[in-house]
């Protein structure tokens, strides 16, 4: 250290108090906190970073804190470490932490990577903090373990960020976070999940993900392709007022409640919903996929497929698209509970189960949307369904009982002229009953039974004729 002088380093340690070793000669750092380092200064780092660790170890074991250090080489973190502090620090070339086992916090507070960063297969057995770091290289976390919480809050990946077969244990936070390059969170296992307010710059890849906590994307931009393949997600989600500006792919295994409220789809929206077999407990178990009030752009469109309902015992769930405009929503090779011969939509059995109370209005207003969709589509006797539906609502919710009466009857009929089967039925009891009535009137004084059969078979053929009035020719 033979360029080093008296004068204090204007570098600090992690609590605030100015750095107490001296600085190089004719500057004001120390050889950690020396920026921009030449080629001579980088290696005497390189000896001086091996005696500073040796020292911290003696002087507290229980951290190293190398704050504010500018590392102007390639390293290597390797074994395992009590509290790592490098919050502030900068390094300059490749960093790797492969396989390192951090037994306590470790904290990269404003840290700054301005190369590659592997942190395959590392163990984080307490807390990880990357508030505001800025990785500017490819940064890799394949096979790395988070024990306890993970938290990104701020922080900027400028290339590739790569999450391969990483377990979050606990709860991981990348709100506010810019992911600037392609992003891959493949066959990751969360707990709970928080990227409220994320920018995806490019495309997201969530394949094969399983979230079992809650997972929330409220606010969250993706402005390149989104994946969610056969992801699982068995907590409640939020996507709420989310932003998609190219094609999405939602292929999804679910038993929670899903929430696509006031998202903004500039492209195509390809949803795949497939409900998970559950454990039946004591209760009234209700899940479901809500997409309410999307702002759809001119080029937006939502393609829906899979099971949009589900009903067993007393578990519920299904899709919910109340106060949307289906106009731009198209259903491919989806299913629907069935009761009552019909398609039926979640939100009227959840009315109905008192799990939540839609009006009566807007359950009326989707089967009606839901009829007109369907129609558009020409899938005419599939939107008949959903004309049921809406009467049906209307016969059992309209506040005039005259009404109430008359969709009754127009029901018992026709099946609110849906039905061709009952008006035949009607057609066909009609005309016995009148040609009774006409025997029953017309006849003048008792006569026998073999007369009355002809006389109720004439009765009945004049009935005929009447309710068929062909033209014969003269």
């Amino acid at each position: 250290m033979s360029k080093s002088s008296n004068l204090q380093c204007k570098g600090k340690l992690h609590d605030g108090e100015p750095c107490p070793r001296k600085v190089i000669h004719a500057s004001e750092w120390c050889i950690f906190h020396y920026p921009n380092k030449d080629r001579e200064l980088s290696l005497l780092f390189s000896e001086a970073f091996e005696e500073e660790m040796k020292k911290q170890e003696k002087e507290h074991f229980e951290f190293f804190d190398f704050t504010g250090f500018d590392f102007p080489n390639k390293i290597e973190f390797k074994g395992d470490f009590q509290k790592v502090i490098l919050n502030s620090a900068i390094f300059r070339l490749q960093v790797q932490f492969k396989s390192a086992i951090f037994k306590k916090e470790v904290m990269f507070i404003g840290t700054t990577f301005r190369r590659n960063t592997n942190f395959r297969d590392a163990t984080f057995k307490r807390d990880a903090i990357f508030i505001n770091a800025t990785l500017s290289g490819m940064t890799l976390f394949k096979y790395a373990t988070f024990e306890k919480d993970a938290i990104f809050g701020g922080a900027t990946f400028k290339k590739r960020a790569m999450f391969i077969d990483t377990t979050f244990r606990r709860s991981v936070r990348f709100k506010g976070v810019k992911f600037s390059r392609y992003t891959t969170f493949k066959r990751v296992i969360f707990n709970t999940a928080n990227f409220k307010d994320a920018i995806f710059e490019t495309d997201a890849n969530f394949g094969g993900t399983i979230f079992k906590g809650t997972a929330n994307f409220r606010g969250a931009i993706f402005e390149g392709r989104a994946w969610f393949n056969y992801v699982t997600f068995e907590g409640n989600v939020r996507f709420n007022g989310a932003t998609f500006m190219e094609d999405s792919r939602f292929r999804l295994r679910i038993f929670s409640i899903m929430n696509f409220n006031r998202i903004t789809i500039e492209r195509e929206f390809n949803i795949n919903i497939n409900w998970m077999p559950v454990k039946y407990e004591k209760g009234i178990m209700s899940y479901s996929v809500q997409i309410r009030n999307p702002i759809i752009g001119k080029k937006g469109k939502i393609v829906i497929s899979g099971s949009l309902g589900v009903k067993e015992k007393e578990y519920v769930a299904g899709i919910s698209l109340l106060n949307t405009d289906l106009s731009k929503i198209e259903f491919i090779d989806e299913s629907w509970i069935i009761e009552n011969g019909r398609k039926t939509i979640i939100d009227e059995i959840f009315l109905r189960k008192q799990i939540e109370f839609p009006s009566p209005n807007q359950l009326a207003q989707t089967y009606r949307r839901l009829r007109d969709n369907y129609e558009n589509a020409k899938r005419y006797s599939e939107a008949g369904d959903f004309f049921i539906g809406e009467m049906e609502i209307l016969r059992k919710h309209d506040p005039s009982i005259l009404n109430r009466i008359l969709y009754t009857i127009y029901n018992i009929l026709s099946k609110y002229g849906e039905s061709v089967e009952w008006p035949i039925v009607w057609i066909f009891l009609s005309i016995i009953l009148i040609a009774l009535i006409r025997c029953a009137f017309l006849r003048r004084a008792p006569v026998e039974l073999s007369a009355r059969s002809r006389e109720f078979i004439n009765s009945l053929f004049l009935t005929v004729k009447a309710f068929f009035p062909f033209n014969r020719s003269e």
